[in-house]
């Protein structure tokens, strides 16, 4: 069974599971009707046999009652072989004046009519077959004989497996239903477990040919039909479809952001390169874009250092004991100059919460990114909120922002590598990897950050840490894949200098 269930497909093992129960559930049936059978056929019998007992004596009696007592022992014992009797007639002082004998069997080797049970144990008149005969007595049937001739006793002997031949046809045509009921059952019950098994079968070879084509364009989704587990696996593989696809085109997309990101600050070098060496600019004049040209590219290279760090676990966390309320009146200092030029009002609420295990340089960049964020696509004159809260078991940081907000359809995936809103379509310098980056911090320490974000009205990235600092067991889940950490946003670059 076990290498067939390595071997064969999910219909092949479904049919064959399924036969294996229809034909043990056959066998218990056909047993069970047997046992049954067996014992009301045997009652019935034993009822059959003991009314010929009573009609048996009834015969004795009108023999003797007629000869007078003088019946011929040959006749008695003739009769007792007929009709498979053991026949006792005794006086009425109770003395035994004849006895045919315990079995049958004695007087056919005797010499009587060859009607008893033979050496083999099985019945000797041609048509009674059926179980080995046991030289078994039933209860006595009494009756008395007028004219003080006393009494006879009539015992049925030898009742087990004695067939008449009705009997015999009866048992046969019902063993035959029996046969043919089961042998019709199992052909029935193997074409509805072939159906089953296709059914079942069918939708989950479709959903591994969508697995099998998930690195090739994108599959058709899976049909959603058939058993309700089958129904959830399909729209978790087309779930998952849709979201590798979108990774994937994130991927092409974030490499072409690299290479543009890439590409502005080396032309710009190479044009004030060329303008130097062709004397069009004096030096020092173009030194000062150069640098910036070059703190750009300073920049993006370790954004992608620091988020290649974080997916390797290789941030090297040492965390302490952090006062928060301190922490975050902290980073609503540090931060305050970036609002100010940016001409946003920041509001910073710290509330007492005590104590957490955190490496703070890892969770003040994190908080960073997403003030960075909030401070990018809030419009001057809004109003950017930073507030710590705690309770027994957490603390958390809300930045609060009067921004745009996130559409609906972005809100899954704005936590992925390169991904920038449409608001962030046209004029951003972002690169897409702050938010990604600030996950991976957090989820370094057992964090999450959570979203709440409605269209035209802003959001609110609540970052949330545990007091004990709680690494998860597992290598963190790369950027733009499932893990503990959700989020969603337009992303934001490193904290001010």
């Amino acid at each position: 069974m076990h290498r067939f269930s390595g071997r064969a497909g999910l219909r092949g093992q479904l049919l064959l599971y399924s036969i294996v129960i229809v034909v043990l559930a056959l066998g218990l049936v056909w047993g069970g009707s047997r046992v049954a059978f067996e014992r009301a056929f045997q009652s019935y019998r034993s009822q059959a046999v003991e009314g010929q007992a009573q009609a048996t004596a009834d015969a004795v009696v009108a023999l003797l009652t007629r000869e007078q007592g003088g019946a011929s022992e040959m006749s008695l014992l003739h009769l007792a072989g007929v009709t498979s009797t053991r026949i006792r007639w005794l006086d009425a002082a109770g003395r035994v004046r004849l006895d045919t004998g315990a079995t049958v069997g004695e007087m056919g080797m005797r010499g009587g009519m060859g009607m008893g049970m033979g050496r083999s144990g099985r019945a000797g008149w041609p048509w009674s077959r059926g179980l080995p005969l046991e030289p078994v007595e039933g209860a006595a049937v009494a009756r008395a004989l007028p004219g003080g001739l006393g009494r006879v006793e009539v015992r049925p002997v030898g009742i087990r497996g004695v067939l008449q031949p009705q009997d015999v046809a009866f048992k046969e045509e019902l063993d035959r239903s029996i046969l043919t009921a089961a042998v019709a059952s199992l052909a029935l019950a193997s074409l509805a477990a072939l159906l089953g098994a296709r059914v079942v079968g069918r939708p989950i070879e479709r959903m591994g040919a969508a697995v099998h084509a998930l690195p090739d364009l994108l599959p058709e989704p899976v049909p959603e039909a058939g058993p309700r587990e089958v129904r959830e696996l399909a729209r978790g593989i087309n779930a998952m479809s849709r979201r590798l696809h979108l990774l994937e085109h994130l991927r092409r997309k974030g490499q072409g952001e690299v290479a543009h990101q890439l590409r502005t600050p080396l032309a710009i070098l190479r044009g004030y390169l060329e303008a130097v060496r062709d004397r069009v600019m004096a030096p020092d004049q173009a030194v000062e874009e150069m640098e910036r040209a070059v703190s750009r590219l300073d920049r993006l290279a370790e954004e992608l250092s620091r988020l290649s760090r974080a997916d390797r676990m290789e941030m090297g966390l040492t965390p302490g004991q952090v006062a928060w309320e301190p922490f975050v009146a902290d980073l609503g200092r540090a931060w305050a100059p970036a609002a100010a030029r940016a001409g946003i009002h920041l509001e910073v609420d710290a509330r007492p919460s005590g104590l957490v295990e955190a490496d703070p340089e890892a969770v003040s960049e994190a908080a960073g990114n997403l003030l960075e964020n909030a401070l990018r696509y809030t419009p001057g004159g809004g109003r950017v909120t930073l507030r710590g809260g705690g309770d027994a078991s957490w603390v958390w940081l809300d930045v609060v922002d009067t921004g745009p907000g996130i559409e609906p359809d972005e809100q899954p995936f704005v936590f992925e590598r390169f991904f920038r809103g449409r608001g962030a379509e046209e004029g951003s310098t972002g690169t897409g990897l702050g938010l990604a980056i600030a996950r991976q911090l957090v989820a370094a320490h057992g964090g999450r950050i959570e979203l709440e974000s409605t269209p035209g009205q802003g959001s609110r990235f609540r970052l949330r840490l545990p007091r004990r600092f709680s690494p998860p067991i597992r290598p963190l889940p790369e950027a733009g894949r499932s893990g503990p950490v959700t989020g969603i946003g337009p992303q934001g670059g490193s904290p001010p200098g």
